[in-house]
């Protein structure tokens, strides 16, 4: 049986042959077998389609066996290049609506032209559908949470005051309480704050009055407002606050910054100015009587610092500046008195005062005003004095000299003494005093002022 099908397989076969070459009809190249448990004979260069003994559709050309494939054949894409196909009544289609960019997105709906969607069918009935609202939007990214969660609403009607909220499950739920979280506190303008719990909170402490720009702090006859300012290195804070004045302060700041070493002044009108170039620079300084006649002049008053408790005053220091080099720097401030806080003694122990910077072939003069303290609690000693000094360094060689310009002493009992000497270093000098008290004492120490009649600098000690 096998051998007589072949017999006909060949037969046709060559009478094929023999008319494609006799006539102008284009040659077969294809030829199709039904139930075939083996694999036919067929020509070089021709497809034969046949079906396995398991019903499988095979094709073999130049001896090469593979699926035939199904699936309804073929036909022309519909669409434009990246349009998802569909049956579109028997034929391909694709829409501009419905695209695939090749690799891993899917686009839904036209720019400007159509709304994208996707429809869920429920498996009873009605349909949910997802979909941006309409408008301008821009590019709006949607990222789902690497988690399963279910998106979800309790029943009922989402009312007026009512918010959604999530659960610890990531679930959408309906919340059950009054949505107090998005009604803002306060009154008209206030700033908004977390009061905790994720609700907002405003008063009238901190209002911004959008139009006026105004952002007003505290509240008339109630609470002061303040401005605090963080200190980025360490714990310490800036506080800008108001006073008590008689009447509405306004303060406005210069169009244009100072220049270096420039000050500011603040006018009756409470407008902030520069004045001058350098700070004090040849100007007066004080305050002239108020109008009319014979009226006093007011007082001028320079303090330093005041300590609190057992903590000591800062130093009053007055300065110039030294002749430098040729040229267009600023020359350095020396300092050319120092009024300075009290130093504690020891008795009978050197204890420094002042350091002068000595370099060789420099020199420096000046007084020192003091007064030393001595008490044991029963009786008091008082030296004060003025000393004069000098000295001098040639090559690492100092020269130096003290003189007691005036000096007096008063006591309830027993003696105090103060003398003064040098003790010399590398490019510096620094002046000491040694006293000796007849008492015991629990509470000494001197008070002195420092006149520097030179312009080199120095430094209490």
């Amino acid at each position: 049986m096998k051998n007589l099908r072949f017999a006909i397989l060949l037969l046709a076969c060559l009478g094929v042959s023999a008319l494609a070459q006799t006539t102008s009809n284009p040659r077969l190249n294809s030829i199709q077998f039904r139930d075939q448990s083996v694999t036919p004979f067929c020509p070089q260069d021709m497809t034969c389609i046949f079906t396995d003994s398991g019903g499988v559709p095979k094709k073999v050309r130049n001896g090469v066996v593979s699926d035939l494939g199904g699936g309804g054949g073929g036909g022309t894409p519909g669409g434009s290049n990246g349009n998802v196909q569909f049956n579109s009544a028997g034929s391909f289609g694709g829409v501009a609506g419905f695209n695939f960019n090749g690799t891993s997105a899917i686009t839904l709906g036209v720019a400007g032209t159509s709304v994208g969607s996707v429809g869920f069918r429920n498996a009873t009935s009605g349909t949910i559908t997802v979909s941006p609202v309409t408008g301008a939007l821009g590019t709006v990214t949607l990222s789902l949470p690497a988690r399963t969660a279910t998106i979800a609403t309790t029943t009922g009607t989402l009312t007026s005051g009512r918010c959604a909220q999530f659960d610890a499950s990531g679930n959408l739920v309906q919340a059950s309480v009054t949505c107090t979280a998005w009604t803002p506190g306060g009154v008209a303008n206030s700033i908004q704050i977390n009061s905790g719990g994720g609700l907002f909170d405003g008063g009238a402490n901190a209002v911004l009055d959008l139009t006026t720009s105004t952002l007003a702090l505290g509240t008339n006859s109630t609470q002061s407002g303040k401005l605090l300012l963080r200190n980025g290195t360490n714990a310490n804070t800036t506080t800008i606050q108001p006073g008590a004045p008689s009447s509405s302060l306004t303060f406005t700041l210069p169009a244009t910054l100072p220049t270096t070493a420039g000050c500011l002044e603040v006018s009756s009108t409470g407008v902030i100015t520069q004045n001058g170039f350098a700070c004090m620079t040849g100007t007066t300084v004080g305050r002239p009587a108020s109008s009319g006649s014979d009226q006093a002049g007011a007082s001028f008053i320079v303090y330093a610092g005041a300590g609190t408790g057992t903590g000591l005053t800062g130093d009053l220091q007055f300065q110039m500046a030294a002749t430098g080099s040729s040229g267009s720097s600023v020359n350095s401030l020396v300092d050319r008195q120092i009024i300075t806080k009290r130093k504690a003694l020891t008795n009978s122990t050197d204890t420094d005062l002042v350091a002068i910077t000595l370099p060789t072939l420099a020199g420096a003069s000046g007084f020192l005003d003091y007064t030393a303290y001595a008490s044991d609690g029963t009786d008091v000693q008082i030296r004060r004095g003025v000393i004069g000094f000098s000295a001098i360094n040639k090559a690492g060689t100092y020269t130096t000299e003290t003189s007691i310009a005036d000096e007096s002493y008063v006591a309830s009992t027993g003696t105090l003494t103060c003398t003064f000497n040098f003790n010399n270093g590398s490019n510096q000098t620094t002046l000491r005093t040694n006293c000796t008290s007849s008492l015991t004492p629990t509470t000494y120490y001197l008070v002195y002022m420092v006149r520097n009649q030179s312009e080199q600098a120095v430094a209490i000690q």
